[in-house]
């Protein structure tokens, strides 16, 4: 594997304005972020964690207990222990469960963290720095995590059950696996991977816990240390926080000054924050709405005492919504900075002030690395036939007529006639307005009609092209769909990682930890051998 070659974020029409903006460093979002994105800023991150609370030993004692007879690597341990010490940060990165990592962006989040942690260890050579993954388990929407994409068929758990992905039961989950790995074939490395679901899923007491085992299968090589924080000593320390916002509707109003702010910039609002920001668990996952009468979790009302009085009997029933989850990480976590895709950081703009409200430093927001993945066939059939990776991420209907005009030995384009048409009608429309200025019209209508004849002409033309390289479009349109699945998506948004993992192995996920970078702020076009 190599990096043939980058792209600039602002040439890669997958992208939004605000992903483009954060990566170029538009001065419209500066207010939002606390530290600029580079090596050298982080001293600013660990400086003003170590001014901030820390709750380590809460941190170590809850992953001692969720890897508890799990079968991880020395280096995961080491990592563990080390987040006691006072010179031990996390960099971070966060996903959703979803089924079998869903797509390969997981993956790409995961190495891009791996990756900086290296980077860190050799700079700060005082501190130490710990790559974690924060499985989202606790959010509740299933359908976001059911399906995975593989090999052109959706696999989807069918299940009745409600409430928090990570805490439902493996029933049915079974039956998605088994036939995933029906799919596997011979392939060299089907075995091993087809052994690390097994092993995931026959260890696993819930959903949550089955993902978790299998990103530590792929991943405890690299020292990731995965981070359930559907804990209940993590919610307690959590707890005054919830408290402090339920009576002070904190999160809410700084939010929304931030929104407002980044829509009069030119950026639309993520996501609602509410006067109250938090579910609650009690077999289901149920929102705590703010009523005139008070505050209701499924019909039941509670007054505002009332409901502080629950939640301090039931602290482990405390679920975070979009809008106070950062703080909830970042509270427990001796966290510097979060590596997200775009939508995420978007989110996590919307914060700043209510970090400040909440008085906790507000992490470093890095961009996680985006990647084409060319196998080497399909890159050498598109440069033999003309044309290269980027033009690859043109619409398909572009791509081809690219290749039909340039590719072809004659002439497809009837522009000179056109502009021969176009002079001699200006002769013409001149020469009638000496007769009859109302003439005039009736010239250009005359001139319209020659105009479009000539462009069905140049269309008939192209599509006789296309006939005559029927074979070679077909080719390129079957690799532009699989570079580019899902109608022109992004294949790191839609394919999942299995198919690199069978023929390449764990080696593979070896390789992207070296050459991701989430630092250097382009987009990467990665050739596998």
């Amino acid at each position: 594997m190599q990096i043939l070659t980058t792209l600039p974020f602002d040439k890669i029409p997958h992208f939004s304005q605000r992903d483009i903006a954060y990566q170029t460093a538009d001065e419209r979002l500066r207010p939002y972020y606390q530290h600029d994105v580079s090596i050298e800023a982080l001293a600013d991150a660990i400086a003003a964690k170590q001014q901030s609370k820390l709750y380590r030993e809460v941190l170590v004692q809850g992953l001692k207990e969720q890897y508890q007879g799990v079968e991880t690597t020395d280096a995961v341990r080491a990592n563990i222990e080390a987040l006691r010490d006072d010179h031990t940060f996390t960099i971070v990165t966060a996903h959703q469960p979803s089924i079998l990592t869903g797509p390969l962006y997981y993956i790409h989040k995961i190495c891009s963290t791996i990756s900086l942690t290296r980077q860190l260890n050799a700079r700060y050579t005082d501190h130490r720095f710990v790559p974690v993954f924060v499985s989202g388990g606790e959010d509740h929407d299933f359908d976001e995590i059911a399906t995975l994409h593989l090999f052109g068929k959706d696999f989807t758990w069918e299940t009745d059950q409600v409430g928090a992905v990570g805490r439902m039961s493996l029933d049915g989950l079974s039956d998605v696996l088994t036939a995933v790995k029906e799919t596997f074939g011979t392939s060299p490395h089907a075995e091993e991977l087809a052994h690390m679901i097994d092993q995931a899923f026959a260890k696993a007491k819930h959903y949550g816990d089955f993902m978790f085992r299998l990103t530590d299968a792929l991943f405890s090589q690299h020292g990731l240390v995965v981070v359930n924080m559907d804990n209940n000593a993590y919610k307690e320390v959590f707890l005054p926080y919830v408290i402090q916002d339920i009576e002070k509707e904190i999160s809410a109003s700084a939010v929304r000054k931030d929104q407002e702010k980044l829509e009069a910039a030119g950026f639309s609002g993520q996501a609602h924050a509410r006067e109250v920001n938090i579910f609650v668990h009690d077999g289901d996952r149920h929102r705590v709405i703010k009523t005139d009468d008070g505050y209701t979790i499924n019909d039941k009302t509670y007054s505002q005492e009332e409901l502080i009085a629950y939640l301090k009997a039931k602290p482990e029933s405390i679920s975070p919504n979009v809008v106070l989850r950062p703080i909830f990480q970042e509270l427990i976590l001796p966290n510097l900075a979060y590596i997200g895709g775009g939508g995420e950081l978007a989110y996590w703009m919307e914060r700043v002030s209510l970090f400040e409200e909440m008085e906790l430093p507000f992490p470093m927001l890095i961009r996680r690395d985006s990647a084409l993945l060319v196998d080497k066939r399909s890159h050498d059939y598109i440069t033999e036939q003309g044309l290269s990776i980027e033009q690859m991420f043109d619409r398909e209907e572009q791509v081809v007529i690219k290749f039909t005009l340039e590719d072809s030995d004659k002439a497809l384009s009837l522009k000179t006639y056109k502009e021969e048409v176009a002079a001699i009608f200006a002769k013409m429309d001149q020469y009638v307005i000496e007769i009859d200025p109302t003439l005039s019209g009736s010239v250009n209508a005359e001139k319209a009609k020659a105009e479009k004849a000539i462009d069905n002409l140049e269309n008939k033309m192209i599509k006789a092209e296309k006939r005559a390289k029927e074979t070679q479009i077909n080719k390129l349109t079957k690799i532009k769909n699989k570079l580019f699945p899902n109608g022109d998506s992004l294949q790191e948004r839609y394919d999942n990682f299995i198919p690199f993992f069978l023929r390449y192995g764990s080696e593979w996920i070896d390789q992207l930890t070296e050459l991701l970078d989430p630092m250097n702020k382009e987009f990467k076009i990665i050739l596998l051998d």
